[in-house]
């Protein structure tokens, strides 16, 4: 296979799959709490070419998206004034679980989970279960007079954590996280100074719609141009096999 349909190809699966990360950052956008994907690319292979005695120079063919970075940036706060939404404002992350295990999330949307007389603070997202400081599930008190639960400052009961390197976790689902190696183990910041915690807010999506739509344009661009190089080689190869 000549080199120049390899580039093109390459270019092709690459550019797709940026397309597929803008898609679902652009899915997101109402997403509270979500932080946007940016895909950054890398050459794949290299070849020698001589220049003159004892100069060589490499030049790579063919790229493919070698990493997805996440937008961790603070975006705006939606005064929503429901009583379970919370908003942080700084650093941090609630903390959920389920049958998978836990992970971490910016979005405050929480609700109660009735469980025969018991209740439990859950996210509204899927379920999972809001854990504290302790990594334990928030349980609520119901009154037996009104058969209603007790949220009075169940904000103080709701765990904060970070991490060392918040960039090395891993995506879970759209806008949640699991802890990695590369990330660091989960640390408790609950009541520091490092965040404020808002209610009746939440987080809006970190997705830039004007950002993702120029983003759209220039895969697209890319996209068409990677087409255009595979036809040519295909072109050229089928003239050498007419020569032959």
């Amino acid at each position: 296979m000549n080199i120049a349909f390899y580039t093109g190809v390459s270019g092709l699966m690459a550019f797709q799959e940026h397309m597929d990360i803008t898609a679902h950052n652009i899915s997101n956008s109402n997403t509270p709490g979500y932080k946007s994907g940016r895909s950054s690319f890398t050459d794949l292979i290299y070849t020698e070419m001589d220049l003159r005695a004892g100069e060589t120079k490499k030049n790579g063919h063919g790229a493919k998206v070698g990493a997805v970075d996440v937008n961790f940036t603070q975006a705006g706060i939606n005064m929503t004034g429901r009583q379970l939404d919370f908003a942080i404002v700084g650093d941090g992350f609630f903390a959920l679980e389920n049958e998978d295990g836990i992970k971490y999330t910016r979005n405050g949307a929480f609700g109660i989970s009735v469980e025969g007389k018991n209740g439990f603070l859950t996210s509204l997202s899927d379920g999972s279960y809001v854990l504290d400081n302790r990594g334990k599930r928030i349980k609520l008190r119901r009154d037996e007079d009104t058969g209603t639960f007790n949220i009075n400052n169940v904000h103080e009961r709701i765990g904060v954590f970070t991490f060392d390197n918040p960039y090395g976790l891993a995506r879970a689902e759209a806008s949640s996280f699991t802890e990695t190696e590369t990330s660091g183990i989960a640390k408790d910041i609950t009541g520091s100074s490092l965040y404020e915690m808002r209610g009746g807010s939440l987080e809006f999506s970190g997705t830039s719609l004007t950002d993702e739509m120029i983003n759209i344009i220039q895969s697209q661009r890319a996209y068409q141009m990677s087409s255009k190089v595979v036809r040519s080689a295909d072109e050229m190869e089928e003239l050498i096999n007419n020569l032959r």
